[in-house]
């Protein structure tokens, strides 16, 4: 769940949950123009740049709750902003406030939306099947599975070959393209991508491979340490499995 500072004319509030976002914005303490900031971003972005992602529903003017108008909404002139905004968190916030607020862009902090389990699960068996049957056949195509006939019984063996073929186009698909851009078809069909835990950016090609192999090392370990891998992230504030805290990466929602 994604935590937010709000800029009213009191200061700097938060941070607060999206519950509790929405609720100032019916109260009247959060206005359309309120620059408000996911935690661990930036940079500002206007409230109603997340009217409906989050679901805001804000106050009418002059229907704001008793007592909430003194505060209401963005705090006075840029240069006023700035100064509550750099007291608070020091200078890195207060950059360029001429141009506040600023809608959010593509290569910008993303506000923080862990993933749902369900989701996650439709993405990995879609991934599977994307990059499994290609890759059988392939593997069939250069030899890496042969067949052993023996009397009226009929067996498949996986050779050396198989093996290296499926390994290095599962640090392709699982690793790198996740690492890249956050995702492969799995994740990109049902809205989701793979961040950095901190700044909200790509995690990059190595940390995108270490975490396809911790993953596939705790299935191969035993079947019990994947199950808690996976498990983990029914209890994890922000949805992290073990595999992502090992890089230090969390699985969000996105535009399809």
């Amino acid at each position: 769940m994604t935590k937010w500072y709000y800029l009213h004319e009191a200061g700097v509030g938060g941070p607060v949950e999206d519950g509790e976002l929405r609720r100032l914005a019916a109260a009247g303490r959060v206005r359309r123009d309120s620059p408000v900031t996911p935690v661990g971003a930036t940079r500002w972005f206007r409230a109603a740049d997340y009217e409906a992602t989050l679901d805001l529903r804000f106050a009418e003017p002059g229907g704001a709750a008793p007592g909430t108008t003194a505060d209401a909404g963005a705090a006075g002139p840029a240069e006023d902003r700035a100064a509550l905004v750099e007291a608070a968190f020091g200078p890195a916030l207060s950059e360029r406030p001429e141009e506040w607020p600023t809608s959010p862009s593509a290569d910008g902090p993303a506000p923080r939306r862990p993933a749902p389990l369900g989701r996650r699960t439709v993405a990995l068996l879609v991934d599977l099947v994307v990059f499994g049957a290609p890759t059988a056949v392939l593997c069939v195509l250069v030899g890496g599975v042969t067949v052993v006939r023996e009397a009226a019984r009929t067996d498949y063996r996986v050779e050396v070959r198989g093996i290296v073929v499926v390994g290095v186009l599962a640090l392709g698909y699982f690793g790198v393209l996740t690492g890249r851009w956050g995702r492969a078809a799995g994740k990109a069909l049902t809205g989701l991508r793979v961040v950095d835990a901190e700044d909200g950016g790509p995690i990059g090609a190595v940390r995108g491979t270490a975490r396809f192999i911790a993953a596939v090392g705790l299935l191969i370990l035993c079947i019990v340490p994947a199950l808690v891998d996976a498990a983990w992230a029914t209890v994890d504030p922000e949805r992290q499995t073990l595999h992502d805290k090992l890089v230090d990466s969390v699985v969000v929602r996105a535009r399809p």
